[in-house]
């Protein structure tokens, strides 16, 4: 998953997000919320059978080497 795929994934998990979407921003820069990252987690779960956990202040450099393993 590259972060064009990432930012795809989140509008259809209708995550809400203020900002650019890039590898160094975090949830919390993107002021996403708990709620959201939850829901982003299940996308995620339903595309690729993993079920994974995000925190706040992980970057989206973190979270596409979690969801590319």
């Amino acid at each position: 998953m590259n972060i064009k795929d990432l930012t795809e994934l989140m509008k259809s998990a209708n995550v809400e997000f203020e900002g650019e979407v890039s590898e160094n921003v975090t949830f919390s820069d993107l002021e996403i919320d708990s709620l959201d990252i939850m829901m982003l987690a299940f996308e995620i779960e339903k595309k690729t059978g993993r079920k994974l956990t995000f925190a706040k202040d992980e970057t989206m450099k973190e979270v596409m080497e979690k969801i590319n393993g």
